[in-house]
């Protein structure tokens, strides 16, 4: 899995959108990332400032060819059922 942003734009205030491009499985798909600016950390002597960001995306997995139980996906075997057997 890849993401490879494109640029930024503000939206309103703190609140951004990184465009880009998101890669599972060879299917590529634009998903916006947005997110919000949450200030800055006071940097030590010597060392660079540290900025902090909050960030969502979604998508459906579908849009990948991910169509079976996650489970199933990631190469996980079914587990026994638990009914009892008589």
């Amino acid at each position: 899995m890849t993401y490879h942003g494109r640029g930024i734009r503000r939206v309103s205030g703190s609140s951004w959108t990184l465009d880009g491009s998101l890669t599972i499985r060879d299917v590529t798909k634009v998903v916006p990332l947005t997110f919000t600016f949450n200030g800055t950390a006071p940097s030590e002597p010597g060392k660079p400032a540290r900025v902090a960001f909050h960030g969502s995306a979604a998508t459906k997995r579908a849009d990948f060819g991910m169509t079976r139980d996650l489970l199933q996906e990631l190469g996980v075997p079914p587990r026994p059922s638990k009914r009892s057997k008589r």
